[in-house]
């Protein structure tokens, strides 16, 4: 039994404690701050006062941990409210900050450090006005520079601020830890008269300051500029005094010199014959002023506004000269591009919306006057701000490339570009922009993989144009999956190539998606990455992932193989090379042919898609061919030639079929059409038969076997009639 009693009393105990708390009333009431900070209290009553607590890091809470009340913003229900603060303050801090405020009134602030449990003294907290503000002027800057004046002024905030926390809350910062304070100008002439007026309104700060400027165009002449502050609809001050400073400036007389007010040419770039409008204005100077232009490329004129044609491509200055009947000059000039060709931004597209701390990828395409892709240009993206977002140079073949940024701030942004290279015009105009928006991230996508079958079993990250690509990822949020999510998957390529897959489905929070193709086109190739999105519109948030690939090329192939050839000596066969061609992505001038290697046999020349081969002397030897795509990736092909003698008899002239009548060879008339292996024997003048041949071809005729015999006879005979007379 006393067991149960201890047991008892220890439970009680344990729940005291941790139902321990401290707790304060508070009554709110009015209070007037005079001028000289001295406090004038009264006994009236304020009701609906918010209160927002913070943990404190140390005595003057220069800085803080946490929140009370779990962040939540408390109400008095009239003039009166408990607090209520926990049992101990939380460890390494130094207690609390408690902010009470009401629109129109200046906030009060304790430093409480409540810890315990009981009820504590009830305390009056005075929410008060400001009898009379002033926003002092701290200097005022006037300078002339010809007819141009500056001013620069820098004022204090109207109030100080008075309370023992350091620390202002964001969300309180601007409407009651601030003054709104207007800079107003006055500009009076000689014969005090207002000629000009001008009010800017600044937000400062409690004790801080803000450095105000106006500009103002003013004829010769003295003039009285005048600055001063007045409250700006400040509701926690009941009255306001003005500060005020004023100076007495002169603006001079205008240099008597003539000077060139304007000058133009329009246009200013473009192609031969370039017809050009001149335009040139001066002003000042004595008398009538009379106009020269030298244009750059040896012509001149006296007309002032003048029409001129450069015939020559180039970059000319052509300058302006006024002179005056004194003999006083000005001059200027304008740059003229005849013949550069203008660079052209087609394209700026990137996502729509993307998520916090995540990239952001935006495709640029460049183009020329011809509507060609310009490669090699330097693109740099702008925020609209002018901050900058990225750069990347474009791809030689497509026009095009890719630009990312990390995406650190939640909103709307929109973006430009601008493209450069030498001996073009830049692309300047800021145009093309693309508008997004960057949500909150609440999401996770992981487990993205891509893969190369529609089961998902193959992991791959290695593609060729034109294969089929697949996709799966899940969608997570505070660690559960989430099914049936607004979500999107894209390639993006280096050389700006971007498309969008197709959700195959989803199910159980995991998404998979499919490309029936990665686009055979050169804006897809090399380092790639696969874009995925999961949204939430309602909230305006999700998540986001992004993998990387590679995307290859398809060789370009030499199908059919070209056969082994023959030729005689001093003919000619030709080869049609398109025949023998093939690739996905590249056909006809975009496929190049190349030779590599010739033997001594013949001579190979290659024009357009035609080989010719020439015999040159008997005997076989190997030529090799190369076929290139715009990736300049190839393929080779060898095969033999063999080189012929003529003969006596009929026969063709290598594989081509052609017709023999006697010695003479005979062909079709040429055509752009060509049979069995593609070529053709070229018809030439019959080979003359040398000295020697003549020769030999007599001896084979037997005429001098016979001349021989009787030669033989005779010196018989002649023997036979000598031997008898002996």
């Amino acid at each position: 039994m006393k067991k149960i009693f201890l047991s008892f009393v220890l439970l009680v105990a344990l729940i005291s404690l941790t139902s321990a708390e401290v707790t304060q009333v508070n009554n709110f009431k009015y209070r007037e701050i005079d001028s000289n900070q001295n406090k004038i209290d009264f006994n009236t009553p304020i009701n609906n006062v918010n209160i927002i607590g913070f943990i404190c890091v140390d005595s003057s809470c220069s800085s803080t941990s946490g929140n009370l009340w779990n962040g939540n913003v408390l109400t008095s229900q009239g003039s009166s409210i408990t607090l209520t603060y926990p049992t101990s303050i939380p460890q390494g801090n130094y207690g609390y900050g408690i902010y009470m405020y009401k629109d129109g009134y200046r906030t009060f602030e304790v430093l409480a450090d409540w810890h315990g449990n009981g009820q504590a003294t009830t305390k009056t907290r005075y929410l008060a006005k400001q009898q009379t503000c002033t926003s002092e002027i701290n200097s005022f800057d006037v300078s002339v520079l010809n007819q141009n004046v500056n001013i620069n002024v820098n004022i204090d905030s109207a109030l100080e601020h008075m309370g023992p926390l350091d620390y202002v809350p964001n969300q309180l910062l601007t409407k009651f830890y601030s003054t709104k304070v207007d800079i107003n100008l006055e500009i009076k002439d000689s014969s005090g008269k207002i000629i000009h007026t001008e009010t800017k309104q600044k937000t400062i700060e409690y004790s801080n300051n803000e450095e105000v400027s106006f500009s103002k165009n003013l004829n010769h002449g003295d003039y009285i500029v005048k600055v001063y502050t007045t409250l700006g609809n400040e509701e926690k001050c009941l009255s306001y005094s003005k500060d005020s400073k004023e100076k007495n400036i002169n603006i001079a007389e205008p240099d008597t010199n003539p000077t060139i007010d304007t000058i133009s040419a329009n246009p200013d770039s473009g192609f031969i014959p370039l017809e050009v409008q001149f335009n040139c204005i001066g002003t000042g100077g004595n008398g009538k002023l009379s106009y020269f232009w030298n244009f750059g490329d040896g012509e001149t004129s006296n007309n002032q506004n003048p029409k001129h044609t450069y015939t020559t491509k180039g970059d000319f200055t052509a300058v302006c000269t006024v002179t005056d009947t004194d003999g006083d000059t000005d001059s200027k000039s304008v740059n003229i591009n005849a013949g550069k060709n203008p660079l052209e931004i087609t394209d700026l597209t990137c996502f729509e919306n993307v998520i916090e701390n995540n990239n952001q990828s935006c495709s640029i395409y460049v183009e020329d006057f011809f509507n060609s892709p310009v490669g090699d240009a330097e693109v740099k993206v702008y925020y609209l701000d002018g901050s900058f977002f990225g750069t990347c140079n474009t791809d030689s073949i497509s026009g095009g490339c890719i630009v990312k940024d990390l995406q650190e701030a939640i909103g709307d942004f929109t973006v430009y570009a601008t493209a450069e290279k030498n001996n073009f015009k830049n692309d300047d105009d800021k145009n093309p922009k693309f508008s997004y928006t960057v949500l909150e991230e609440k999401y996770e996508i992981t487990d993205l993989k891509v893969y190369n079958d529609k089961d998902f079993t193959i992991e791959d990250y290695d593609f060729f144009r034109g294969e089929e690509l697949y996709v799966k990822f899940k969608v997570l949020k505070n660690g559960i999956l989430i099914e049936d999510m607004i979500t999107q998957a894209t390639l993006v390529s280096l050389p700006g190539g971007r498309v969008d897959l197709s959700e195959i489905e989803n199910y159980n929070g995991e998404y998979f998606y499919k490309l029936e193709e990665i686009p055979l086109t050169h804006d897809f190739l090399g380092d790639s990455n696969i874009f995925t999105f999961a949204f939430n519109f309602t909230d305006n948030s999700g998540g986001q992932s992004e993998v990387n690939l590679i995307i290859r090329n398809n060789l370009p192939m030499i199908d059919p193989k070209i056969q082994d050839e023959e030729v005689y000596v001093g003919k000619e066969i030709t080869i049609n090379l398109s025949e023998h061609e093939f690739d996905k992505e590249d056909s006809g001038e975009n496929l190049t042919w190349e030779i590599i290697g010739e033997g001594e046999k013949f001579n190979a020349t290659i024009e357009g898609k035609i080989l010719t081969i020439k015999g040159i002397k008997k005997g076989t030897d190997n030529l090799v061919l190369r076929l290139y795509d715009l990736d300049n990736d190839f393929d080779y092909e060898e095969f033999e030639v063999r080189v012929k003698k003529k003969s006596n008899g009929g026969g063709g002239g290598g594989s081509g079929g052609n017709n023999i009548i006697g010695h003479k060879e005979v062909i079709e008339p040429k055509t752009n059409s060509f049979s069995g292996t593609g070529f053709f024997i070229q018809e030439e003048p019959e080979e003359e038969i040398p000295e020697d041949t003549k020769f030999m071809k007599f001896v084979k005729s037997g005429w001098l076997l016979l001349i021989i015999f009787f030669l033989l006879l005779i010196v018989l005979l002649i023997l036979i009639l000598v031997l008898s007379r002996k």
